[in-house]
């Protein structure tokens, strides 16, 4: 492989081994391949085969086409007239051979299939179409020269048991140049994606680091500034109603840049989870308690409406209840109106415990409910007083679950198809602690 790279290098004039062109050294491959198959017919030719219409002498000038035609990346640089010169001779030479072994009925044009397809492997569509169509003009051609009696129609029995085995053989090796450039092709594929990730999860951690630091600030300043205004300072009520949006806005940020890092952690597979015996119902009751008074303020009911007292669970409380249950609460506040609720039912099945997050807010639309909690696609969208999320959330909560080998599921009823009925339900599947 080394001296390969070296060859091609030496085709491309250039010196740095990082430089190396990938598809001129897969066409360099495919001559070498092809060219053993092509030598192996010359020999044929001249050994078995009767010189019919001058065949020997053409065969040895397609042979040398064919071997010096990555020389001529050095003149004209291009995978594409390299593939095509060595192809060109290549067909001509399976023409030829096939007019002197019984024409249409030889078996050389069954390598006329392979051309379109060496051509589309290194080149591209256009190039295999083009080569599609002279494969198959050569192909029907053949007929025709054989009504006309120019084709040689006798052959020997050696040439048979040869060509058989140059078939047999050849496409061994066809499928062997085939399955390394599709090989090479996504071996290099893929280190370019892990680079391009890593790329992205260094900037993903470089922002949410940097942008949290100056953020913290801000919301510290305005958070005292709120609370002197409260104590002394006096304050216009717009004023107020600024810095408060400020500071929603704030937290916001901050959320996004946490999501970003969990998601992160969560898709690098650096997220570990400290299991223990937890007491579900505890649980619960502390994400609660965490949006009791936001959900007061939007004058929605949020209540745990059943818990049994002695369901335990494996898992790491402080990932469950910051990830998985305050995002299903937040998500159902965020899209649950005035006068409406959010319930939690818990209940014993069997070896699983069940919980359900029940809300009777807007629900969620039929066309993003397959996708939410996809995280390659967005789905956030506003809630029902223009709260705003950042998509992370429930594909995050879905990687969680997993990791805890439990399941989440989803039914919804968007208020445009059900104006009397809607709302939504998460049901997450978890074993039971022994």
């Amino acid at each position: 492989m080394h001296r390969l790279n070296s060859f091609i290098l030496f085709l491309q004039n250039e010196k740095n081994p990082n430089n190396i062109n990938f598809a001129l050294r897969n066409a360099v491959i495919g001559v070498l391949v092809t060219g053993i198959l092509m030598w192996s017919y010359l020999l044929n030719s001249y050994l078995v085969v009767e010189d019919h219409l001058n065949l020997r002498g053409f065969c040895v000038f397609y042979c040398l086409v064919h071997f010096f035609a990555p020389f001529a990346y050095r003149i004209y640089p291009s995978v594409t007239f390299v593939t095509n010169l060595f192809l060109a001779p290549g067909i001509a030479f399976q023409f030829h051979h096939s007019m002197a072994t019984g024409g249409f009925y030889s078996s050389t044009p069954i390598w006329f299939s392979v051309i379109p397809l060496l051509a589309g492997i290194l080149t591209n569509k256009k190039n295999m179409f083009f080569w599609f169509f002279i494969s198959t003009a050569l192909f029907f051609s053949l007929i025709y020269l054989d009504s006309v009696g120019v084709n040689n129609t006798v052959v020997s029995g050696p040439y048979s048991l040869w060509n058989h085995i140059n078939i047999g053989m050849g496409y061994m090796l066809i499928n062997v140049l085939l399955i390394w450039a599709y090989i090479d092709y996504r071996d290099r594929r893929n280190k370019v994606i892990e680079a391009q990730r890593d790329s992205i999860r260094n900037l993903l951690r470089i922002l949410s680091h940097d942008i949290n630091n100056p953020l913290s600030v801000i919301r510290i300043g305005t958070g005292l500034i709120l609370k002197k205004s409260e104590d002394s300072v006096v304050l216009k009520e717009n004023e107020i109603k600024l810095l408060k949006s400020n500071l929603d806005a704030v937290n916001n940020i901050i959320s996004m840049t946490e999501y970003c890092k969990n998601f992160d952690a969560i898709s690098s597979g650096k997220f570990k989870l400290n299991l223990q015996k937890i007491k579900l119902c505890e649980v619960l009751q502390e994400s609660i308690e965490i949006f009791k008074f936001q959900a007061d303020e939007k004058g929605v009911q949020l209540e745990v409406k059943s818990c049994p007292d002695d369901l335990y669970i494996m898992a790491d409380k402080t990932i469950l209840k910051n990830q998985v249950f305050n995002n299903l609460l937040s998500n159902a506040l965020k899209f649950t109106d005035k006068d409406h609720e959010i319930s939690i039912e818990v209940k014993s099945v069997r070896d699983e415990v069940e919980i359900l997050f029940i809300d009777t807010g807007v629900g969620i639309h039929p066309d993003k409910l397959p996708s939410i909690f996809d995280e390659h696609i967005q789905t956030s969208t506003k809630g029902t007083n223009g709260e705003t999320g950042t998509g992370f959330g429930l594909p995050i909560v879905k990687s969680i679950i997993e990791k805890l080998d439990a399941r989440i599921s989803v039914e919804s009823r968007h208020i445009l198809n059900y104006p009397d009925s809607h709302g939504t339900q998460f049901k997450i599947n978890i074993k039971r602690a022994p």
